[in-house]
Parts: structure tokens; C-alpha cells; sequence
């Protein structure tokens, strides 16, 4: 959510290559941990279920929000409700 704040528009490619690099980190970290034997595989795979869980209720909740108020302000949403349906 901070990175659809932070970052502009105008860097359409920069959000998805953070995502992607910060989702294989976690993921390399995870693995990490089960190579070297320092958690056990199913402690592992329970908090990647957990953090997928979280990011995906995070998206649905607020997700909605954030692209409303980045509508209103450019003016889409006025615009777009002035044409009859």
C-alpha cells in the first residue's frame, strides 16, 4: 500500500519489480531457513500462508480505498458519472 502512495505513475514497471523482488526475498529467506536447518519446513510453510493470507486481506480491504481517492483526485470518477448509463 505505501508503494502506490509513494511511488508515481509515471514508473508503471518500478511496482511490480519491488513486489516481485521483496516476494523472492522472503521467499529465498524461507527456504534459507529450512536448508539450514534452523526451522522446521511446516513453520516455514504456515508463515508463508500467513503472510499471503494477510497481504491478500490487506488488497481486498484497501485497495478499493486507495484507487477511489487516486480517482477523485485526478477528476475520473466525475467525469465518468456525468455520461448517462
Amino acid at each position: 500500500m505505501y508503494f502506490n502512495s509513494a511511488i508515481s505513475d509515471s514508473t508503471k514497471l518500478l511496482k511490480p519489480v519491488l513486489v516481485f523482488a521483496f516476494a523472492i526475498a522472503a521467499a529465498l529467506t524461507g527456504l534459507t531457513q529450512i536448508t539450514q536447518h534452523r526451522s522446521h519446513p511446516i513453520d516455514v510453510y504456515v508463515g508463508f500462508l500467513i503472510g499471503a493470507f494477510i497481504a491478500a486481506y490487506l488488497v481486498s480491504s484497501e485497495m478499493p480505498k486507495l484507487t477511489t481517492a487516486n480517482r477523485r483526485a485526478v477528476g475520473y470518477v466525475v467525469a465518468l458519472e456525468s455520461f448517462p448509463h
